[in-house]
């Protein structure tokens, strides 16, 4: 496969890799609306997978770019053309995310915030119904102490 091939077939992997990225991230609002953490969390290991395969690819990409760039001249237009709009694709996705993350990064700020007011406010109300409630069953006084007289005789 000569450089031209080679570097588009990997372009579009590279495209499929941020698309799942790009749908994992979105997914992400939705349980961070949910506060839902069991998800959050499978969706954030499933970033970070997809991270280091993006990174990963990004490596070997980087020797056929440089090639490519070099040897850019004679390639055909049509093939020039692909790789244009491959980059150019990619490029908007990758800006799609950024702008996704940073409200997932807002939304998440401001639940954070919801739920620690939900929890202040249980924890007043917590103190207040304990006040109202008097000592615990473990904490009443014990029965008087019983005395028998006996007479010894």
């Amino acid at each position: 496969m000569d450089t031209g091939q080679n570097l588009i077939a990997r372009l579009n992997i590279q495209q499929d890799q941020y698309l799942a990225l790009k749908d994992a991230v979105t997914r992400q609002a939705t349980h961070i609306r949910a506060m839902d953490v069991a998800g959050l969390t499978t969706d954030m290991a499933e970033t970070r997978s997809l991270m280091r395969k993006v990174r990963d690819l990004e490596a070997d990409l980087r020797p056929l770019r440089q090639s490519w760039h070099s040897l850019g001249l004679d390639r055909e237009p049509s093939e020039r053309r692909v790789v244009d709009e491959l980059v150019d694709n990619i490029r908007e996705t990758v800006e799609e995310i950024q702008a996704i993350k940073a409200e997932n990064e807002t939304l998440l700020k401001s639940r954070m915030g919801d739920l620690r007011k939900e929890m202040s406010g249980l924890q007043t109300q917590g103190k207040a119904a304990l006040a109202y409630q008097g000592p615990k069953s473990t904490e009443r006084a014990a029965p008087p102490a019983k005395f028998i007289d006996r007479v010894t005789e």
